[in-house]
């Protein structure tokens, strides 16, 4: 697992307090730079209202920590009308809306940056408080915070918020950093939210070429974040191209697939960056399915690659080649030519090998009876379903969803 601190980016005063050379931080230096600063003006000249936002780098991994560096002034004898002592608010938001809060209480977390030389703390709420310097400030040397705050593993991260409470506190933000850990995993795991190992070996088995250039780009975003460390990128590809080479065997491919995967495994193991391990995976792959999914520049291709992405959305409905054809606008005759030349098989047999698929990964995944499942995936009759299940995949559909049930 590998960490990375990152500074982040914020909206800046044209002109304020202002760091000399010489302080460093978890990662690189604010010196030169104005503090954002409550009761301040931003760039405009217009008076902030006292919050500052802060929208995270898209590193990849998750966040576990903010660091904040500044002057964080107290008068502990001032309170608001409720009583209490003043503060400031730190507030993390996630792309579903959830925020969580993280208060720093004045007298704890912080005093007056006049009165103590220095601060080394840990309060046991996940925040901690050390210094390291002084700032000229009011005539002043005051001293220079960097305030940590643990929080847990967060991969959606959308934004940070400090805000001030009470009216007895002011502070001064020079600089904030994010530390992010790498713990994605696999890429191609069942639960994300693209197409899974299982799910691809379908892809492959149905000849679904706009499906398979998904799972291709998924695969090059999964190894191009900076977090990831080159034999998880190189695990990554490996396991990406068996996949692809078992359901290429499973079609009749000959036994030099074997080989193919070991050949991999050798070129990858000579890769030395993420990019050489994303360039060869990208082009082994496109290689070794040339065959299935070769195509020429042909505009109407492109219509095929509509109607794909149609039946992979819409596969439970009543679909037939005519409805498709008008839709991409193509006559019923060539559409059934082009389908046939892209895919390896004529529409319904397509419609169908998706349908079973769909409900292979139904029966594994989901509590549902056959008959729903039946249902779900497009089969007007269980017995039906079942038939083709069989006939597909070797074993009936309750004999499936009971191996889901033992593992």
């Amino acid at each position: 697992m590998r960490c990375l601190t990152v500074e982040a980016e914020f909206d800046r005063p044209v002109d304020g307090v202002r760091l000399e050379k010489g302080y460093g931080t978890p990662v690189g230096e604010s010196a030169g730079l104005p503090a954002w600063e409550t009761g301040g003006r931003d760039k405009f000249g217009t008076p902030n209202a006292g919050v500052l936002t802060v929208v995270p780098p898209k590193i990849g991994g998750e966040c576990t920590a903010i660091h904040l560096l500044g002057i964080f002034q107290c008068e502990l004898k001032s309170k608001d009308r409720n009583g209490t002592a003043p503060g400031a608010l730190v507030t993390v938001t996630t792309e579903s809306g959830k925020a969580v809060t993280y208060p720093l209480r004045g007298g704890v977390h912080f005093v007056s940056p006049y009165e103590v030389e220095t601060i080394n703390r840990s309060f046991g709420d996940g925040i901690s408080v050390s210094t390291v310097g002084k700032v000229d400030l009011d005539r002043s040397k005051a001293r220079l915070d960097l305030v940590s705050i643990d929080i847990p593993s967060i991969r959606d991260l959308t934004q940070v918020q400090f805000s001030k409470r009470g009216t007895g506190a002011k502070f001064y933000v020079f600089d904030v950093w994010f530390d992010f850990e790498n713990r994605a995993g696999c890429p191609f795991h069942h639960q994300s939210k693209g197409v899974s190992l299982d799910e691809l070996g379908a892809v492959i088995r149905v000849g679904d070429r706009v499906r398979f250039q998904r799972a291709l780009k998924q695969f090059e975003g999964s190894v191009s974040v900076p977090l990831m460390e080159l034999d998880e990128a190189r695990g990554i590809a490996l396991t990406f191209l068996s996949v692809i080479a078992a359901a290429l065997l499973e079609l009749g491919a000959s036994r030099e697939m074997h080989r193919f995967v070991l050949t991999a495994a050798r070129k990858l193991e000579e890769a030395s960056t993420l990019e050489e391990v994303q360039t060869l995976t990208a082009r082994m792959a496109e290689d070794v399915t040339r065959t299935l999914f070769d195509r020429d520049d042909n505009p109407t291709h492109a219509a095929i690659d509509r109607a794909l992405a149609y039946i992979d959305k819409n596969f439970a409905k009543s679909l037939s080649d005519a409805e498709l054809a008008d839709a991409v606008g193509l006559s019923t005759s060539h559409f059934r030519y082009l389908f046939k030349q892209a895919t390896g098989q004529p529409f319904h047999k397509y419609l169908i090998a998706v349908r079973l698929e769909k409900a292979r990964r139904m029966l594994l995944d989901l509590d549902l009876s056959i008959t729903a499942v039946a249902r779900s995936t497009g089969f007007l009759s269980s017995a039906h379903f079942s038939r083709a299940f069989t006939g597909r995949f070797g074993v009936t559909p309750t004999d499936m969803k009971a191996s889901a049930t033992r593992s």
